[in-house]
Formats: structure tokens, sequence, C-alpha cells
């Protein structure tokens, strides 16, 4: 009775180790390697790793394991290299991160080098893009993949081909439409240079060259601005430069009769506060204007030159032309 008992203690303990019950309890690291190796044969090499981190759990002393946790981190990155291999990234890095566990710090410190190389973070953006959901964000993230010297460009090309036409064409349709998501003018250009073709493709067009009608009576009273721009920047040269040789320095009476006398003589307005209030009123109705064309591309430009003309006194004029006549109905 009490040899039964023996045996099924060892039998259970074998067990839950995954070795043959050859022996008792302390002994269960006897086989691990010959295990490990012949599970690695077979292509198993997760469960190889994970049998020279069990094998030896319980005789950490007894030979072979004293050098079974190095074997079981290279063992672990021989599976998260043949899972990079076939384009699983996340499982790569979870593997490397169980592979650090048993690795020395020298074998730490080239498994987080590893980790940090171009392959394995483009394929980690790569592989989390897929997963988000939002075809936008995927595309953006795509966009940078594919450029980038990695394995994982070739995937993302591969995404781009099948998804970017669609992608365009929901952007386009967005930024031309009634919310004016992003640029209109910029998302067509893109759309347009991409070469994509169909139904789809046709409607995007349309809603572009709509756009662009409503767009240019605004984007006309718009450019209109900017010569007063520049007249508000000369103007207020010629003002300084009159007060630079007028009045007594040490008399302020004097000072304050010349800055009226050179405002008077620079300046249509009765006094600073109505031309103040002309300038503000100029600025409210150009930014207004801005908003009612609600493309962001052309916003930019505009306030970009706005911004030059009156503080340097000049800016890049602009040829609009003249948008595609509506269809015929």
């Amino acid at each position: 009775m009490k040899r039964q008992r023996r045996w099924r203690g060892i039998a259970a303990c074998a067990g839950a180790l995954g070795i043959a019950a050859t022996g008792g309890c302390g002994s269960p690291a006897k086989n691990v390697l010959a295990d490990a190796a012949a599970l690695e044969g077979q292509g198993k090499l997760e469960e190889a790793a994970a049998k020279l981190e069990t094998g030896c759990a319980l005789s950490p002393l007894e030979e072979p394991c004293p050098g079974s946790d190095k074997k079981a981190s290279e063992t672990w990155q021989k599976a998260a290299e043949k899972a990079m291999s076939e384009g699983r990234y996340r499982d790569a890095e979870r593997l490397y991160q169980r592979a650090t566990l048993t690795a020395d710090e020298a074998g730490r410190a080239a498994i987080k080098e590893l980790v940090g190389k171009p392959d394995m973070v483009q394929g980690l953006l790569y592989e989390r893009a897929l997963g988000t959901g939002d075809k936008a964000a995927t595309g953006a993230v795509m966009e940078r993949v594919a450029k980038e010297p990695a394995k994982a460009a070739d995937k993302a090309k591969e995404w781009l081909a099948k998804e970017r036409p669609a992608q365009l064409v929901a952007t386009v349709t967005a930024a031309c439409g009634p919310a004016h998501e992003g640029s209109c003018t910029e998302a067509w250009e893109v759309l347009a240079a991409s070469g994509a073709k169909g139904p789809e493709v046709d409607k995007a067009q349309a809603a572009a060259e709509a756009e662009a009608r409503r767009v240019y009576p605004l984007r006309v009273q718009a450019e209109s601005f900017l010569p007063l721009f520049v007249e508000r920047f000369k103007k207020s040269q010629e003002y300084e430069k009159c007060m630079s040789g007028a009045g007594v320095p040490d008399d302020p009476s004097s000072v304050q009769i010349s800055a009226q006398g050179c405002f008077g003589n620079v300046y249509t307005a009765a006094d600073p506060m109505e031309k103040l209030d002309a300038e503000r009123t100029q600025e409210a109705l150009f930014r207004r204007t801005l908003k009612q064309i609600g493309d962001s591309a052309i916003a930019a430009d505009l306030e970009g030159r706005r911004q030059a003309a009156e503080n340097a006194g000049t800016y890049t004029k602009r040829d609009l032309p003249k948008p595609k006549a509506a269809p015929k109905k």
C-alpha cells in the first residue's frame, strides 16, 4: 500500500511537470534538455522554452538546470524571431519580454536592442494600426510605415494599394462636404494624383469641383483684404518717420502736438480710436471670410500672407484659377 501511494505521488508530480515518471520529485530535471530539444525539433519553440523554465523549477541546482535559464531565454528569442518572420509582431514583442525573465544582464541588453530595431518598431506600428478600427487613422500610420526601410513596409504598401482609394475618396467627401473636415483642395489633389478611377472617384471629383465653385468668390474677397494690410504697414512706417523728426524730446507738450499733427497728416481717421475701430472691422471681416471658406489649407495660406502684408508690407499674390463650370442639368 505504501509503495502504491509512493508511485502515485511520483506519477502526479511527473504529470504536473510534463516529464517521464522515472524518479522522484526531487529529480525532475534529468530529462529537461532532451524533452526541450525534442519539442524544439518539432517546431514547438514556445513549449520548449516553457519546458526549460518549469522542468527545473523544483531542482534549480541539479544538472543541467544551472544553464537552463539562459537556454530558455535563447529559445524564447527563437520563438520571437519566428513570429517576426511570420509578421506576428505583437506576439514577437510578448515573446521577447518573456525572454528577458530568464536572461542575464548581457542577454537583456541584447533583447532591448533587438526590440528597438526598425523591423520590430515599424512592424508593431503596422500591426497595432490594423486593430484600431479607424481606417483614416490606420491609413495615416500605413503611409508612414510604407516609407520606412523595414519588412513591414511591404505589408503597409499592400494595405494602401487595397484600401487607399476608398480612404482618399472618404477624405475628399468629408473635406468638401458641409462639415469641411480638413482641406478640400489638398484632399482632392492627393486623390487625383493617386490615379484611382471609378464611380466613387467621379463622385468625389464632382464634390471637389462644386466646393471650388462655392469658395471661389470668397477667395477673391479674402485676397482683396491683403492690399489693405499692406497699406496699414505703409501708414505705420510713414507715421513713425514723421514722429522721428518732430517735436522736442524734453518738451512733452511739443511731442503731443507733433503726434497729433503726424496722425492727421498720415491717417484719414479723425482720431486713433476711429482708426483702431476700422482696423478691427477689417480683421473681423477677413477672419469671417476665412471661416466661410472652410478650407484649412487655403485659410492657412491667406493668414500667412496677411501677416507678411501687415508686418513687412509685402505678400505673394495668387492667381486664382476659375473653377470648372457646373454641369448642365
